[in-house]
């Protein structure tokens, strides 16, 4: 009886325990920071490095392991206010275990007088009080590494692309602040680099160890040029002299690829390169009946496939390929309910489907932006034949809504850039007839040609650096071409017959065109190119 009493009496006891709100609550939360450091020394302090050093504190106090530093370096003193204005070392290796030794390089300081603290945290995070505080005084001296493996990248008729490996700030350490790049067609040495001609826009130097690459535009067709690089910190200290490259832009050969008999012939629209640069999808009327559809032409000559079989009086032109190179966009008139966009397979007879059902005339042009998921096009709108505009229009590659490019109104035979982020177009909004481009998502356009003449047809080059368009400024159409922003145009074909349309090859420097005979009969010729010396 009594073992039963004690038994009841000791449940009562725990269940009494479980139930009391004044008992014993959780652990109380980590409030303590790891401790404050306070030996931060400055190990060196060489051109514009500064190597710090200091014992790493714990997670509590001097036990553990603590989570992370901020770091932190002025012109005036870090205490009080002075913390916050700052500049914050970027990023830095995690603590090491209590007790152990810690260091970190600072690169790319101005002359002067530095002065250095840092904080540590726990996990929470709780933060230590500030460090000891150091100060460094900084006399840069040192200048970037030179540049030894500049070398031509791609070459075209008037423009090189070259790449280098970009220096540091001190040696290979660091980030230099500007490039010197500079071009002649005489070797360049120390004693000749002030005649070099220099290079414009380029780009701030990226981190030491990245690869560049920058086009040069507005050479000369089947020229040698020499190039050189030289690149200075913020003193600044100038790198010596890079290797200096030897190269040559393409000499210009120019072929014809199609032979047509009929009126006419390929002058309905412009030839649109496959992706892979082995194929011309254009428009032709070889029947004569002033009836285009579209073929298939091998880029390196040989017989041509008709793509579509449509009735007279119905039409098919201004085809494009897509991304991938397996279906084409174009302009029909299947009916006489007006122009739309359809998309068919890449071959023969396929079976289209219809893009836009927009019912209106005058629809044209096409091209296919290069993420593959829209088609710009151009078609006149207005209320009366008197209040006609071009506008350049988009829809989604596999049919909806047309929305119009902000910007580009008014505006005409639309090309993507090779990223997609922008669309260059013609327009006569001057009053004239010039190249402009806009962002492809819409927004203010910038022009690009500033002529009397009538320039049109932009083609943008793979790698986005240069637009070959058609212009008359010479007295009759001719190619020209003009780097992206609209600088060096130059002219790269001058034969009597007119010729336009340019379109660039994706994978090459190769370039299709039409030429017009003085019987209006239009044939695609390609212009293509070699080193001229082969150096």
């Amino acid at each position: 009886m009594k073992r039963a009493f004690c038994c009841v009496a000791f449940l009562v006891a725990l269940l009494s325990s479980c139930n009391n709100d004044d008992g014993p609550g959780p652990t109380p939360g980590d409030t303590a920071p790891p401790a404050r450091v306070v030996d931060l020394t400055v190990q060196s302090a060489i051109g514009s490095v500064v190597t710090l050093s200091w014992t790493a504190p714990g997670d509590d106090g001097a036990h553990g392991q603590a989570s992370r530093y901020d770091l932190r370096y002025s012109r005036t003193s870090l205490a009080g206010a002075g913390w916050g204005a700052a500049t914050v070392v970027g990023t830095l290796p995690p603590p090491r275990s209590a007790g152990e030794a810690d260091s970190v390089t600072i690169a790319d300081l101005a002359d002067g007088v530095w002065n250095f603290a840092l904080k540590a945290a726990d996990e929470v995070p709780n933060w230590s009080a500030m460090s000891n505080a150091v100060s460094a005084t900084v006399v840069d001296t040192i200048p970037p590494g030179s540049v030894t493996d500049l070398a031509m990248f791609s070459s075209s008729f008037t423009s090189v692309r070259l790449s280098w490996t970009a220096p540091g700030n001190d040696g290979a350490i660091g980030r230099a602040s500007e490039y010197d790049l500079r071009y002649a067609r005489t070797p360049i040495t120390e004693g000749t680099w002030e005649d070099a001609v220099r290079v414009d826009g380029l780009p701030r130097p990226a981190p030491s160890g990245q690869l560049r690459f920058f086009p040069i535009t507005g050479l000369e067709p089947a020229t040698d040029y020499f190039f050189a690089l030289r690149s200075a910190d913020g003193v600044p200290n100038w790198s010596a002299l890079s290797n200096v490259l030897s190269r040559s832009t393409l000499s210009i050969s120019i072929s014809r690829l199609t032979f047509s008999t009929q009126r006419f012939g390929v002058s309905w629209c412009s030839p649109n390169w496959s992706p892979d640069g082995q194929t011309i999808v254009t428009c032709a009327d070889w029947s004569g009946q002033n009836h285009p559809q579209l073929y298939l032409v091998p880029a390196g000559g040989g017989e041509s496939v008709r793509l579509t079989h449509d009735e007279y009086p119905f039409h098919s032109y201004y085809p494009c390929w897509s991304p991938d190179g397996t279906q084409i966009a174009f302009v029909s008139e299947h009916s006489f309910n007006g122009d739309e966009i359809y998309v068919m397979g890449a071959f023969p007879d396929a079976v289209p489907f219809q893009v836009t059902h927009l019912g209106i005339r005058n629809l044209h042009d096409c091209a296919w932006s290069p993420d593959g998921t829209r088609i710009a096009f151009t078609t006149l709108v207005g209320d009366s034949p008197d209040d006609l505009t071009i506008k350049i229009y988009v829809v989604p590659s596999t049919g909806g809504a047309a929305r119009p490019v902000v910007g580009a109104d008014p505006g005409d035979e639309p090309a993507w850039s090779p990223g997609g982020s922008q669309i260059a177009f013609t327009s006569n909004r001057s009053g004239n007839y010039e190249i402009y481009v806009v962002p492809a998502e819409g927004g203010e356009p910038v022009r690009l040609t500033d002529d009397p003449a009538y320039d049109s047809s932009p083609a943008w080059s793979p790698d986005g650096s240069q637009i070959a368009f058609s212009s008359d400024r010479a007295g009759n159409g001719d190619i020209w071409l003009m780097s992206s922003d609209g600088g060096n145009p130059t002219q790269i074909t001058s034969d009597p017959a007119d010729e336009g349309t340019p379109s660039w090859s994706p994978v090459d420097a190769r370039i299709a065109f039409v030429r017009w005979t003085s019987s209006y009969i239009g044939d695609i010729w390609i212009l293509s190119g070699q080193e001229a010396t082969g150096q």
